[in-house]
């Protein structure tokens, strides 16, 4: 019938512009840390009333759960964020809670974003697969 069920109520967070972790955001974490990343990668896009609160303070309490993440999952992470649009918001909160030093090893200056050429995508993936599956 073209219905949707929200039984979340997912909805109303859109329209409020709040990105939020489904129940307990350390719990979510815990469950996978990929969850920081791609937080992180989507907040720009749908957390136009900034970063949950709540959201943060996970990514704070348990950025170093990401260091036991696969390089491939990283870096396919890693590759969407770097296109999508609000690329520098999303490196500065992965930057703010450790989540870039737990994940790649090293701090991000989100700045830097500023002076790339556009970006292949592809060829980008390929890149930081390499230079991550080596750093394991």
């Amino acid at each position: 019938d073209g219905s949707i069920a929200d039984p979340l109520d997912g909805e109303a967070d859109l329209r409020a512009g709040r990105l939020r972790f489904v129940g307990d955001a350390g719990q979510r974490v815990r469950e996978d840390a990929l969850r920081m990343l791609r937080y992180c990668r989507l907040m720009p896009a749908f957390a136009s009333a900034g970063p949950d609160p709540e959201a943060v303070a996970a990514l704070r309490a348990h950025a170093g759960l990401a260091t036991a993440l696969s390089g491939e999952r990283v870096a396919s992470e890693l590759a969407r964020l770097l296109v999508a649009p609000g690329a520098g918001d999303a490196i500065a909160l992965m930057r703010d809670c450790g989540v870039d030093m737990a994940a790649l090893g090293l701090s991000v200056d989100a700045s830097l974003l500023a002076h790339m050429p556009p970006i292949d995508r592809q060829m980008l993936q390929v890149q930081l697969s390499f230079h991550l599956v080596q750093r394991w």
